[in-house]
């Protein structure tokens, strides 16, 4: 399953999760919780620290994110 690959997921155990996440989330509210991430227009500025794992594979490394080697494995 590729959601496996995607969260970094490996044993039988955090499969069984996974899948079990994966079948009980409503479609409908991911779908929209989905469109509002990817819409989102900010125009608040706030001081932060973006941490990201330069092996993440679900949401890609963004140049202005402090960078955590290997992390997202």
């Amino acid at each position: 399953m590729i959601a496996h690959w995607l969260f970094g997921v490996t044993n039988k155990e955090d499969k069984l999760l996974l899948n079990e996440i994966i079948r009980d989330t409503d479609r409908q509210f991911l779908k929209w919780a989905l469109q509002e991430i990817m819409q989102w227009n900010n125009s608040e500025l706030i001081p932060l620290l973006a941490l990201h794992g330069t092996k993440d594979r679900l949401i890609p490394c963004y140049k202005e994110a402090s960078k955590i080697k290997n992390g997202g494995t």
